[in-house]
């Protein structure tokens, strides 16, 4: 110390002075041999260092552990070989445990030589872990709110946002296609605009209830751009922030074609009374005794106390006998092996039944020191209500599940399910404990499997939300035809879960199916109807130009079938033309079409015809199936037709003309006082 004195000058004792002031660590080292040795340390150097004590004088290995020494070292050698200041971030060996130093090493320079380094050293182990802290908590946020845009966006209920006035602030997908309406020319109009007259004042109070705080559930109807009306399940609830009503979410269901079908659907005795409602969780603070010391408002929800009657009391009498004990050991735990623990309990509250809480104890560590301890407790008595009804082990998202039509599935990349939602039993028959854990293909239908394959295995290779219908093997052995939209869920560029929301569509599938079977079939005899004949002919002539060969047409007429109606009743003149239709399509070859055209009026396509000898031979068959009479409620029914046929292309190049002639030759087969058949020819 006494050389460096000499060497920098006596006035440095005045710096020496200051640096004794800093809580930074200051320090100044030389060179001695291979190590280098303190020749000073401020205050804080030495506390931290040795607890106080003076380093002055020591070699760094005899302060530090020696990996520690060896790491600094060489650090120092560096700032005495380059000439240069360095600067970096460590973690430090203190009497007290680790800390983490933000170092910077400054040569001091005499003569053009480097003899000392002075060290500065910051303590940023509190700004670290709070960056730490940050991040997780930044990722956390960014996961919850992937998932929840994705369960929102990708939900098939209609989700929208509307102000205290009622105007829509945001909308799902859903709403656009139920409404036919454009995001654009919904959002900012009021929803009063699109209810039906008669439903007005009703859904107007039910609204106003919303506004107020409270949790509804009814049925209305809308208009849709289109001037049609839709019967909407709506639910509205109310969104509240610090205990103000700042706005409604409403989530519809387009229940119009059900309501047809079915008598309404039960609604469940409870629901939660907020879909996107942040719940505050109880934050409190207690000293080492147990007594409350400090608490947010989330405290007061939960246990109905103001936090004025709790401060200063302890947290005992709130605690449930039964769980009285654990709930001591766990704060003495926390206490003694500095550790936060995680146990749940039941609480009293002021007033009404006792709750089920998770409880998170975390020490408050002051210079090493237990000084309190911190609590966050949540309340989950509606979760464990659920997972004891439902027989399942995992709960997410409860807040969309539960007010959601459809089911939703979360997938992990494996393709094995983890959770499904409660609405799976009630569609498809299976509790969750009978889908979690199974791979998602176990109950889709085998010719299904190979696509519904190839889209997950594009999701996890990152492709967009899609939608499919496949489906679903029903616990009864049935299938049901499912509606799925697939989202992927990215977290650090990997799909780290697949969420499916899937909507029941056999009933809309059928209805489907039978409107485009109307628009080709007969309903009454299931034949195909006068458009799909002309398409069918239209066809056979092309195929005919084509191969060099040629096409039949046979018109073909009932005998006295207005007689059957007038005398038996219209009943059996349907079933005099189902069984001309049955023994029509007996007689002619699979390539052929028999088709109604109103009435008892039939025709026949017969395409690939080699010759005329064929249709002959055709023509025969069906007179002769007609001779058996037909029995109906006990009277014997005389069955008879009459067949005109014409040739493409012997009779005409034209398909219009085809069909004339051939029911020109049916005039003339009608003629005859008994069934026949008659081929066209120019001199009729």
């Amino acid at each position: 110390m006494e050389r460096f004195l000499e060497d920098v000058g006596s006035n440095v004792q005045t710096f020496f002075t200051i640096f004794d002031s800093i809580t930074d660590l200051i320090f100044i080292i030389e060179s001695d041999g291979t190590s280098f040795r303190y020749v000073y340390a401020n205050h804080s150097t030495s506390k931290v260092l040795q607890s106080g004590k003076n380093i002055v004088g020591k070699r760094v290995e005899e302060i530090v552990p020696k990996e520690h020494a060896s790491r600094m070292i060489s650090y120092y050698n560096k700032v005495i070989l380059t000439r240069k200041s360095i600067e970096f971030i460590q973690k430090i060996v203190t009497s007290e445990g680790e800390m983490i130093g933000e170092t910077s090493l400054n040569p001091l320079i005499q003569n053009g030589q480097v003899r000392y380094i002075i060290g500065i050293v910051r303590d940023i182990t509190e700004r670290k872990r709070k960056e730490q802290e940050n991040i997780e908590t930044k990722r956390k946020l960014e996961k919850s709110q992937k998932r929840l845009s994705s369960l929102i966006e990708h939900n098939s209920d209609a989700i929208y946002e509307s102000d205290l006035q009622g105007n829509f602030i945001s909308i799902n997908k859903v709403i656009t296609e139920i409404t036919g309406f454009r995001t654009n020319e919904l959002v900012g109009k009021s929803i009063i605009n699109f209810i039906v007259e008669e439903y007005l004042e009703e859904t107007t109070r039910y609204f106003r209830r919303a506004v107020s705080g409270r949790n509804e559930e009814y049925e209305t109807w809308i208009y849709t751009k289109s001037g049609e009306r839709v019967h909407l399940n709506v639910k509205n609830v109310p969104i509240i922030v610090d205990g103000i009503v700042v706005g409604v979410y409403g989530i519809a269901q387009d229940i119009t074609e059900k309501s047809r079908l079915e008598t309404r659907l039960k609604e469940s005795e409870q629901r939660y009374k907020s879909l996107f409602e942040n719940h505050p969780e109880a934050i409190f603070s207690f000293d080492l005794n147990g007594n409350f010391t400090s608490g947010n408002l989330g405290v007061e929800k939960v246990t109905g106390y103001s936090f004025d009657e709790l401060i200063g009391t302890s947290f005992i009498p709130l605690v449930d006998s039964n769980d009285l004990e654990r709930t001591l050991f766990h704060f003495k735990q926390t206490i003694e092996q500095k550790k936060a623990v995680n146990y749940e309990i039941k609480l009293k509250p002021k007033l009404g039944h006792s709750k089920e809480v998770l409880v998170t104890n975390i020490p408050i560590i002051v210079d090493n020191h237990v000084v309190g301890v911190h609590g966050i407790a949540k309340d989950i008595t509606e979760i464990k209500r659920a997972q004891k009804e439902l027989q399942t082990s995992e709960e997410k998202f409860r807040l969309i599940t539960e007010n959601a039509f459809d089911v939703i599935k979360m997938i992990n990349p494996q393709g094995v399910i983890e959770y499904v939602s409660p609405s799976n039993e009630k569609i498809l028959g299976y509790s969750s404990l009978e889908y979690v854990g199974q791979l998602f293909t176990k109950y889709i239908h085998p010719d299904d499997i190979p696509i519904i394959k190839k889209r997950f295995e594009g999701f996890l290779k990152g492709a967009k939300p899609t939608s499919i219908e496949i489906r679903l093997r029903h616990k009864k052995g049935h299938y049901i035809w499912l509606e799925i939209t697939t989202t992927p869920i990215i977290e650090q560029g990997e799909v780290i879960q697949l969420v499916t929301v899937a909507r029941d569509v056999t009933e809309k599938k059928k209805h489907r199916d039978e409107l485009a079977k109307m628009a080709f079939y007969d309903y009454l005899t299931d034949l195909p109807n006068r458009r799909t004949f002309d398409d069918r002919l239209e066809m056979a002539i092309r195929n005919a130009n084509r191969s060099n060969k040629k096409v039949a047409l046979m018109m073909i007429d009932g005998r006295k079938f207005k007689l059957v109606n007038d005398t038996f009743g219209h009943d059996a003149g349907d079933a005099v033309l189902i069984e001309m239709a049955r023994r029509l399509k007996a007689c002619v070859r699979e390539t052929d079409t028999v088709a109604r055209f109103g009435g008892d009026e039939i025709g026949v396509v017969l395409p690939e015809i080699d010759s005329v000898d064929i249709v002959e031979d055709i023509a025969k068959r069906i007179i002769d199936s007609f001779e058996k009479p037909l029995i109906f409620k006990h009277h014997q029914i005389l069955l008879g037709a009459g067949i005109g046929i014409a040739l493409y292309p012997d009779h005409t190049m034209k398909k219009k003309n085809l069909i004339k002639f051939a029911d020109e030759a049916l005039y003339r087969a009608k003629e005859s006082n008994y069934s026949d058949y008659f081929i066209f020819h120019e001199n009729i």
